[in-house]
């Protein structure tokens, strides 16, 4: 009996760390994706801001000749 206990420990542990191995690649997924999205939106609001300043440029004179 002990050894189909102990036999039945090690099938439990191989589940385990097949679980935690399937649980971690899908936090890295997310990790990414959501690093990636940040990085993504950030660079289209400075985008964003860098074209629409564009349209602001400074005027040289601003009386009537």
């Amino acid at each position: 009996m002990i050894d189909i206990a102990l036999d039945e420990l090690d099938r439990i542990a191989e589940d385990s760390m097949e679980l935690k191995d399937e649980t971690l690649f899908w936090i890295y997924v997310t990790q990414w994706l959501t690093v990636t999205s940040a990085a993504l939106i950030c660079g289209f609001v400075l985008w964003s801001l860098m074209v629409g300043r564009r349209a602001y440029r400074e005027v040289g004179v601003t009386r009537k000749v």
